[in-house]
């Protein structure tokens, strides 16, 4: 524990209680753990080779329309981000890929699933997944103050990690007990609870800077790319 100088009785609680005691960081920290868990399920993979026997080139169609909006729009959307108030974009974005989750078991259903529906929600999600990944981490300081920044980037970082390690495999293991559909629906879900937990957040976030008064989109690029 570290002591407070100006009160040398007064215990100053660590980083790691502060955060423990933060209700709308662990809502946030939740959010972010299931929206990234959801994210790296391999639901349209799985989809694409179980359900629809894509060939080895709808495959890497496949992954280039996931990959594609970040080339495409990656520094605009940090730029844009910038201007707007975080936890509405990161609640878009969680319903936005439900939505488009949702409408491939929807599909599946009625018989009308085909591997250009897979490409369509793999650019969207891919699009919403940019927006998330931005605002959560410029949404994060609303919320803990700057003694605790650190610890909490570190835990989103770590969950983060994790998820990139177990998550394929725990959507693996959904498509053999159940089916790759199951997997679409579970992956679907994720995101309606994450949404769920940054709507109970209530935290009130500051209102960005008016635009008059924040330089360019170009020239924020600019000066990302150099601050990089």
């Amino acid at each position: 524990m570290e002591r407070n100088s100006d009160s040398p009785g007064r215990r100053i609680p660590s980083p790691e209680k502060n955060l423990w005691r933060n209700a709308d960081f662990l809502k946030l920290w939740s959010a972010q753990t299931v929206s990234v868990t959801g994210s790296l399920l391999g639901a349209l993979q799985f989809t694409a080779i179980l359900t629809l026997d894509a060939s080895p080139v709808q495959m890497s169609a496949l992954t280039a329309a996931g990959v594609l909006p970040a080339l495409l729009f990656g520094f605009v959307i940090g730029a844009w981000v910038d201007r707007l108030k975080r936890r509405p974009i990161l609640i878009a974005a969680d319903l936005i890929r439900m939505a488009l989750l949702g409408s491939i078991p929807v599909a599946w259903a009625i018989d009308m699933l085909h591997i250009e529906q897979l490409y369509v929600v793999a650019f969207f999600h891919g699009l919403m997944t940019i927006f998330f990944d931005i605002a959560y981490r410029s949404y994060l300081p609303s919320l803990v103050d700057s003694r605790t920044l650190v610890t909490a980037n570190s835990r989103l970082s770590a969950t983060a990690s994790a998820a990139e390690v177990g998550a394929f495999s725990l959507g693996g293991w959904i498509a053999q007990l159940f089916s790759a559909i199951v997997v679409t629906a579970v992956d679907s879900a994720t995101f309606l609870v994450s949404a769920l937990l940054l709507f109970w957040i209530r935290r009130r976030e500051p209102t960005p800077a008016p635009t008059t008064q924040t330089p360019g989109i170009r020239r924020e690029i600019i000066e990302g790319l150099k601050l990089v």
